[in-house]
């Protein structure tokens, strides 16, 4: 499954890159870089002090914490969540889950499921959103099947992860494919991560519908995934329907060979179908002594009456 490696290489460069960039800039314009407690994202500042986050545009307040008192102590409240860096084992003191600096090492770690992770043992939470949600698409049509499980492997053994990262996202998998309902939650997330970047989402969205598509057709349940995912990603009809078009066939052209609608029922789809099949197949004809060109349209009128059947029961999932 390329298309899943090239969007999670493309999100591990994308918080790779931007992550040096912040760092280069801060250090050549002697800077310090936090980790702003409200939306998670990082901030150059001067001093300590009182700040606003130019990126949620809340107060925070930075204060170094080196042990000393001449550093003097940071402000404390019962949302504190006291840790320890795993670099140089300092005690730390955040107030959320996600990315933080330590103030002793001036390292990046990650907080998440009241675990302390290095930066490069864990993924990012674009990473993290992306598996997720293939997973909830996975079990939206009922079953994960074996095509999806080895889908799945296939990004696992071809994404740029070390062994830490490639266990986190097998147990996210897992745990995640169990059940659907709670996808809206992980579409917001991804949204703000890539609020200003249209295109990722426009991308991300691509591959959820590739996704779906390439294990036989959207179910309707995936389709309220992919639906739930323009509103929140604040994309248009028209997105999704450009996206749409690439892969899903006009059916139009089978409904006429089977002599039956799109508001036809899947029942009565399969008794058009047999229909159609008794009146062409060529098995009717072998004893009436017609001549062999004839017997080659039958033939390929059976072909033609079974490629639509196949097209619109892969497009209904039935």
């Amino acid at each position: 499954m390329d298309f899943l490696v090239v969007i999670g290489i493309i999100v591990c460069c994308y918080y790779s890159n931007k992550s040096k960039e912040t760092k280069k800039q801060a250090e050549k314009d002697n800077k310090i870089v936090v980790i702003c407690p409200h939306c998670n994202k990082r901030v150059s500042i001067d001093h300590e002090g009182e700040w606003v986050c130019p990126h949620c545009k809340k107060d925070f307040t930075y204060y170094e914490n080196k042990n000393s008192q001449s550093r003097g102590e940071q402000k404390h409240n019962d949302k504190d969540i006291h840790v320890h860096c795993p670099y140089c084992n300092g005690d730390v003191t955040i107030q959320s889950e996600g990315t933080w600096n330590c103030p002793y090492c001036n390292k990046t770690f990650i907080y998440k499921d009241a675990k302390v992770y290095k930066s490069q043992d864990t993924c990012n939470d674009a990473v993290i959103c992306m598996i997720t949600l293939f997973a909830k698409l996975a079990k939206a049509d009922g079953v994960v099947t074996e095509n999806e499980i080895t889908l799945f492997s296939n990004v696992l053994s071809e994404l740029d992860l070390n062994l830490n990262q490639k266990k986190e996202v097998q147990e996210i998998f897992n745990r995640e494919k169990k059940s659907y309902h709670d996808y809206e939650k992980h579409l917001h997330k991804m949204y703000e991560i890539f609020t200003n970047d249209r295109e990722m989402l426009l991308g991300f969205l691509e591959q959820m519908f590739k996704f779906c598509y390439e294990d036989g057709g959207v179910h309707p349940e995936q389709e309220k995934i992919l639906q739930k995912a323009i509103d929140i990603f604040r994309l248009s009809v028209h997105d999704y329907q450009e996206i749409k078009n690439k892969y899903i066939k006009n059916l139009d052209k089978y409904y006429d060979v089977l002599k039956c609608s799109p508001s036809s029922t899947n029942e009565e789809i399969k008794s058009c179908y047999r229909k159609q099949m008794l009146t062409y197949h060529p098995d009717k004809y072998m004893s009436k002594d017609l001549p062999e060109e004839m017997l080659n349209l039958a033939k390929e009128k059976t072909q033609e009456i079974q490629e639509a059947f196949e097209e619109i029961r892969k497009s209904r999932n039935f």
